[in-house]
This record gives C-alpha cells, structure tokens and sequence, in this order.
C-alpha cells in the first residue's frame, strides 16, 4: 500500500486519550460535543493546533453532520481528506474506522 499523507483529518475521537502527541501538523477538524468542548481545545493545543469552531444543530447520537463535511470539501477541494472513526463513505474521502471497510491500515 502506498504511503499517502493528508492535508485534512476529520475525526470524531472516543475521548480517552493517554497520550496528547500528535504527529502531524496540517489541518486537522474535530467534530465535538459541547461537554468534551474544553477537553478537545487542550487536546488540540498541545497538538499545536490553532482552532476555531464550526457549529451544526445536532444529528442523531454519534453521526457527524453532513454540512460539516461539505463544508470542509468546499474550503479543500484538493486536499487529501480522511475521516477517522467513519461511519460511511464519501465520494473524494479516505475513512477508517471499526465501522467500516477502512481505506488504510493505522
């Protein structure tokens, strides 16, 4: 399998982190809800990531919005993107996840 960075992560985490290192230093959007929204901020600070927020009325438990997706498509049209923890498949995306057939191997 070809090795293939990303300018886009998308991940929706379990929140569980014991280890706050981040490898890589690109673009990197979190969807999180707004108890572990503090949490995430620190997590993303000591990746050494800069954040701003993107806000969506809430979906079914568990799902990452749609319009956030598209969103970020419309603002990196030719980036690689991944999403992490996926749950469905997206024309111009990469995922991984438990959930489905992944598109690489972590």
């Amino acid at each position: 399998m070809e090795e293939k960075k990303y300018q886009i992560i998308y991940a929706d985490p379990a929140w569980q982190y014991k280890s706050k290192e981040c490898p890589a230093k690109k673009s990197i959007l979190i969807w999180v809800v707004s108890p572990m929204l503090d949490e995430c901020i620190d997590v993303l600070k000591s990746w050494g990531f800069k954040y701003s927020i993107l806000s969506e009325s809430k979906t079914k438990h568990s799902s990452k919005p749609e319009e956030i997706r598209n969103r970020i498509t419309q603002m990196f049209p030719t980036q690689n993107k991944i999403e992490l923890f996926a749950r469905q498949k997206t024309e111009g995306w990469d995922v991984w996840g438990n959930e489905i057939e992944s598109d690489i191997t972590l």
